[in-house]
């Protein structure tokens, strides 16, 4: 573990069992029933477990509000998250069990197809306002609070994570949310994107996913720089005083283009087209990015509100 910073950092979204693997035929091989040897790991996932583990690499404080069941999956959950630093909040739902994940990658080329199957009912979609109230200290003393689109597709979860991030833009925290799934386009139209956005102060996304939702048109080659600077500029007039992390190049994270709102920007290759063990590198990527490009700015001080908390969508 690197030098670590002593920014306090709050995360929120899914916490779950995950099974994942790799087979070596591709998926549209596979036309009949087959028994295959793989390697298989059984671990706790989902994007808040994710993020705050990658995290942990960066930030000492690193606290995480999500919900699991009652179940014994939760509770290994909540066991594995503290043992790696992590200090949780976590709802125990008495009518959901804790989420489960399948995910599986291919050994198509350059690095597979990803099949990912998720339970549909789980206790990851019971958080309420009120547990986020009841736990309103992780988010008035953090510096950083992370949140993605998934928990933001449904109620009671939409309205407790909006209610966190509003809470937290107004104690001064920097409010990073990640605009997943990459189809996002094609779940929510632009008067729901703004109220997502409203408190949000660094906007992680697909320059592939950002040109959809501007209307911006889109090749079937893959994004160059150009394009990911003038996506850029086009998300800066639209949605001000804002932050972005864009992901484009190889399997849409292989660059990164970093906006700030004065205009600075800086671009590089993030690696993943070398990368062997891809799981989880866009978290590793986002918690990285936010130690190195904000966790010592300015903005950071307490008692500073975020730019965004004050600035209206139009």
């Amino acid at each position: 573990m690197g030098e670590q910073s002593h920014v306090r950092i709050t995360v929120l979204g899914d916490v779950n069992l995950e099974v994942s693997g790799f087979i070596n035929p591709r998926f549209d091989e596979i036309s009949s029933s087959r028994l295959l040897s793989a390697p298989l790991k059984v671990h706790v996932g989902g994007t808040a477990a994710n993020f705050a583990i990658a995290a942990r690499a960066h930030f000492q404080s690193v606290r995480l509000i999500g919900a699991v069941g009652i179940d014994e999956q939760g509770s290994w959950a909540e066991k594995v998250l503290n043992s790696q630093g992590i200090e949780t909040r976590l709802y125990r739902c008495p009518v959901a069990p804790t989420g489960t994940v399948v995910a599986l990658r291919d050994g198509g080329s350059p690095h597979g197809n990803r099949l990912m199957i998720v339970s549909p009912d789980s206790a990851n979609t019971a958080l309420t306002a009120e547990y986020i109230t009841s736990n309103s200290d992780v988010l008035t003393a953090a510096e950083f609070m992370v949140a993605d689109g998934y928990a933001l597709l449904a109620e009671p979860r939409r309205s407790a994570v909006l209610e966190a991030m509003q809470r937290a833009a107004r104690c001064g925290a920097r409010v990073v949310l990640d605009l997943v799934p990459h189809h996002l386009d094609a779940l929510i139209n632009s008067a729901e994107l703004r109220v997502w956005l409203a408190h949000a102060s660094i906007v992680v996304c697909e320059v592939e996913t950002a040109r959809r939702i501007l209307g911006l048109p889109l090749s079937n080659r893959p994004i160059q720089l150009q394009e990911a600077r003038e996506t850029a500029e086009h998300l800066a007039i639209e949605f001000p005083r804002r932050s972005f992390l864009l992901r484009f190049g190889i399997a849409n994270i292989d660059q990164s283009l970093v906006w700030e709102p004065h205009g600075e920007t800086t671009h590089y290759f993030t690696g993943f087209s070398q990368m062997e063990e891809t799981y989880a590198f866009g978290d590793r990527l986002t918690a990285k990015e936010l130690a190195r490009h904000f966790a010592g700015s300015r903005a950071l001080k307490r008692g500073e509100k975020s730019s965004a908390s004050s600035t209206a969508l139009h």
